[in-house]
């Protein structure tokens, strides 16, 4: 097996192989931390993704360049899909999503496949936002599932509840996320993880995004409020509660993610956090089209990415858009910032060059997100912008 190729099983002494790479770093026994990959299990990955061929893996290990660019196909891209109601009506949104997911992805290129074939040959997921629980919304993601794209259901509330999970509406998301359960399961559908998203109730970010202090300061005021009467019958803090609510859902057999403010600003903008190791994904929102001033350049070079990021976290890189539309809720009369292929590229880079180490054959098999999915042409440009960040990584013998 490729995967015991060159480990020692019995003790920390790493046995001689002639095959084997001087740079191979090794690990006694399988016990690899899971986040490091051995080359060994990188073949295989790729042997199952279908990105190796079985003459390839025979003839052993790969040289830099090779190792560089099955990582690249190896590297699973999740893509949030919103559609909020400033773009889309909510009686409409369930058969716009399925409209787009069944959208060819390049037809002026001849590339007439869909946007859920694309997904599914890439090896790609989406979360979806389950602002709407209907019929048409059920069969867009039934049309996904029909063609073995992963699909994680984003709980989110009203807005009179504050739309993304924060201390003001516990309560309501513990009922909501049975919601979106009896929903799933109502409509059989395939869907393999819950996710959250911890913000400031929407008034506040909104106000945050217009500028408007004297707006947030009293916006904070009753959110404090709000948060003393959702208490209420409510042991510890938030944070607590809402690991509560993750350890139901695995009960119930799905798996969970979290989406997160970044590291500098996850009190002000999230209001609160929970345990990284409680979801089966922590995921950070390292979006440098909000940073202030410096963002073009930050954006343009990857350093917002490296700076902002906990390295334990997944990054999510946005805001993109395929359309020129901004593909989240509009809190301000802006159309707002949108990376270029070239920022999205820097920024994937920049944490590609942090995680991995081609001569040391040290490897993060790694998830990058992508904030949003709302035109079949952010497929094309994440997947370029990948392509170059993976070939703007120096490799040497």
């Amino acid at each position: 097996m490729l995967m015991n190729n060159g480990f020692s099983l019995s003790d920390n002494v790493v046995e001689k192989d002639v095959h084997l790479h001087p740079n191979y770093r090794r690990y006694p026994g399988l016990d690899v931390p899971d986040w490091v990959v051995s080359e060994a299990h990188l073949i295989n990955r790729g042997l199952d993704a279908g990105v190796v061929t079985l003459g390839e893996a025979n003839e052993g290990l790969f040289d830099p360049t090779e190792l560089r660019d099955v990582m690249r196909n190896l590297t699973e891209l999740t893509f949030f899909v919103e559609f909020p109601p400033e773009n889309v009506e909510p009686n409409q949104r369930g058969q716009a999503l399925l409209e787009m997911f069944a959208s060819p992805v390049n037809p002026s290129q001849g590339d007439m496949r869909s946007v859920a074939e694309y997904l599914r040959a890439a090896g790609h997921s989406v979360s979806i936002s389950m602002s709407t629980l209907d019929h048409h919304t059920a069969e867009a993601v039934r049309y996904l599932n029909q063609h073995e794209v992963p699909v994680t259901a984003w709980v989110v509330l009203d807005d009179k509840d504050g739309y993304w999970t924060n201390p003001t509406n516990m309560y309501s998301t513990g009922l909501r996320t049975l919601s979106v359960i009896d929903w799933i399961e109502q409509n059989e559908l395939d869907v393999r993880r819950l996710g959250f998203d911890i913000e400031k109730p929407i008034n506040y970010i909104g106000a945050m995004a217009r500028g408007d202090f004297k707006d947030v300061l009293k916006t904070q005021h009753r959110d404090y409020v709000q948060d003393a009467r959702a208490a209420e019958g409510l042991d510890g803090p938030a944070g607590q509660h809402l690991e509560r609510i993750i350890e139901a859902v695995k009960n119930k057999g799905y798996e969970t993610e979290v989406y997160t403010m970044p590291r500098f600003s996850k009190k002000m903008l999230g209001g609160m956090d929970i345990d990284p190791s409680v979801p089966d994904e922590y995921v950070e929102m390292v979006y440098t089209t909000d940073l202030p001033v410096a963002a073009k350049y930050l954006a343009e070079k990857g350093r917002g990415a490296r700076l902002l990021r906990n390295k334990h976290a997944v990054p999510a890189f946005g805001i993109v858009s395929g359309n020129g539309e901004t593909p989240g809720r509009k809190l301000t009369d802006s159309t707002g910032t949108h990376l270029t292929e070239q920022q999205l590229a820097a920024n994937m880079r920049a944490v590609l060059k942090q995680d991995n180490s081609v001569p040391d054959r040290e490897f993060e098999l790694d998830k990058i997100y992508v904030f949003a999915l709302n035109d079949p042409r952010v497929l094309a440009m994440a997947d370029a912008a990948l392509t170059a960040a993976y070939n703007g990584i120096p490799v040497r013998q």
